[in-house]
């Protein structure tokens, strides 16, 4: 089914599984091509985006081919590194 194999610990990468994440100031909503259904994640409860990735792909029991993530804030055009503007999270860095 297009799993590939992956460090002990981490989920295998499903080809075919696409996840989108929208990072709002105080929730997350991600989706992913597996399901209808939206799954929300409180930004007071997790560290960093890496944190909820991590309980999200977890939970899925694989991680996506791709991901599409909506974010409020500057981008650096150079290194594509993102500041959350109303939230106080380490810079996400791709």
């Amino acid at each position: 089914m297009g799993i590939e194999k992956t460090k002990i610990g981490l989920p295998a990468v499903q080809r075919n599984l696409i996840t989108g994440i929208d990072v709002g100031g105080t929730k997350i909503h991600i989706t992913d091509t597996s399901s209808s259904s939206v799954q929300k994640f409180a930004t007071t409860e997790y560290a960093s985006l890496d944190a909820v990735l991590e309980k999200y792909f977890q939970q899925k029991k694989a991680r996506p081919s791709r991901l599409v993530i909506g974010m409020a804030g500057p981008r650096d055009d150079e290194t594509g590194k993102v500041k959350l503007t109303n939230l106080d999270w380490p810079i996400f860095d791709p």
